[in-house]
């Protein structure tokens, strides 16, 4: 859930930054073991933290500048057999130890020194080596006119943007965005296709081109919100983007679709064909003109403002939610992209320093809460959002999925505060297990 992420107050940003060398790469970065999983007997996935996993991602002294300290959305693309981009949303640079007590990879994170601060967006790589190792995630961002750290991409005109899903079509990478500005605050002024050209070369060094989504409707007092950037999915020829009607408890998951062919013509643009419901109570109908009322309900998936989803034989299409206001994963799995979705259950239940509330929430109090009343002392202290599937990761018959923790309407110096006292803040959790 995305609804109570940090404000970008660090930065005015602009259209255009120069790429830079790579800030946070380290030389001869230790290579890891390809994650092992231990799967269960039965159907229900059962999950855990995963520390060799973990240590893909974790945070790292950076050999030159600022290091990257933590970022969210945490969504991984194949661009290879061998190399994974991986993408990021608002990011926290600064400084890190790896000298550390407690057998902890990395400690003492500040937000402070030179260049620290807050930039909208990083990528990072992963790549395989012949051995079937998988390298540490090297994080990348840009560097502006100053030399100050600055995103990877950068929004037209006024705002910034965070990007939240991608996939690869033939030679180029399609990244899904949202623009949001100070005025808009949490909630996006635009949906945007990001069309990288060079997706092979350092993100720092990406080109691309920016195509508004005309899908897109902001919230208004009469009409609930429509955004297509909750994620993206290549199947047969097509590439399907996973919207959400409306935010929160009352988000509907719809559907679109664009062609995949002609993705990188120099005079490209997409072309959105939208999931309705058939004439009559008949099959639901692709069209390209758009009538939110009458766009279909995905049977059975909750809306969500981003994911990832992936399809394994034997098993379907599957997907990872923490619902609104909750701090479980679920997983939910359809044998057909447009459903109906089957809701498989928790596989993971957060630790409880990550469900603190701000008093004494008792059961009744919850419960209450569960019906919509609204109680002081129930309120949480962090919120969790953003599962991601990793497959790339897991081996056969296994997950590894991730998962972000923000400060619940605390603003930027409570992100900052419980980054540098808490283990694991701000980090993409990473977990596994199997089915």
């Amino acid at each position: 859930m995305r609804a109570r992420r940090l404000l970008i107050l660090l930065l005015a940003l602009g259209a255009g930054c120069a790429p830079a060398v790579r800030p946070d790469a380290r030389p001869a970065a230790p290579v890891l073991p390809q994650v092992a999983l231990t799967t269960s007997a039965g159907t229900h996935v059962v999950l855990e933290p995963d520390p060799r996993a973990q240590a893909q991602i974790d945070p790292y002294p950076a050999v030159h500048g600022p290091s990257w300290l933590g970022g969210d959305v945490a969504t991984s693309i194949a661009l290879a057999d061998d190399r994974w981009v991986w993408l990021f949303g608002d990011t926290l640079l600064g400084a890190v130890s790896d000298r550390c007590a407690l057998g902890r990879d990395y400690c003492d994170r500040v937000v402070t020194g030179a260049d620290a601060g807050m930039i909208p967006n990083s990528a990072g790589m992963m790549v395989r080596a012949s051995d079937g190792t998988l390298s540490p995630v090297v994080k990348y961002w840009r560097q502006d006119a100053a030399g100050a750290p600055a995103p990877i991409f950068a929004a037209p005109g006024e705002g910034f943007l965070w990007p939240l899903a991608g996939v690869r079509v033939g030679q180029v990478l399609l990244v899904a965005a949202n623009r949001h500005t100070f005025a808009s605050g949490l909630s996006p002024s635009d949906n945007f296709l990001l069309r990288v050209w060079n997706p092979d070369a350092p993100p720092d060094a990406w080109t691309y081109d920016v195509h508004p989504l005309s899908g897109f409707r902001a919230a208004t007092e009469v009409a609930p919100g429509l955004s297509w950037t909750a994620a993206l999915v290549a199947h047969d020829a097509h590439v399907y983007l996973l919207g959400s009607r409306d935010v929160g408890l009352e988000a509907r998951a719809v559907l679109a679709r664009l062609e995949a062919a002609g993705a990188a013509d120099p005079g490209w643009q997409p072309v959105l064909e939208y999931l309705h419901e058939g004439e009559a109570g008949g099959a639901p109908v692709w069209r390209t003109a758009l009538d939110p009322s009458r766009l279909r309900v995905l049977e059975g998936l909750p809306g969500t403002s981003e994911a990832t989803i992936e399809r394994r034989d034997g098993l379907g299409w599957y997907t990872f939610q923490i619902p609104a206001l909750h701090h479980d994963v679920r997983l939910f799995t359809a044998t057909d992209l447009l459903g109906p979705w089957q809701d498989r259950g928790v596989v993971y239940a957060l630790p409880p320093g990550w469900r603190a509330t701000r008093g004494r929430c008792t059961a009744a109090d919850r419960a209450a809460v569960e019906a919509g009343a609204t109680i002081a002392a129930c309120d949480p202290v962090y919120a969790a959002y953003a599962p991601k599937s990793h497959p790339e990761l897991a081996p056969d018959g296994g997950f590894v999925v991730s998962y972000n923790v923000n400060t619940w309407g605390g603003g930027l110096d409570a992100a900052v505060h419980a980054l540098e006292t808490h283990h694991g803040f701000y980090v993409p959790q990473m977990l596994s297990g199997g089915d």
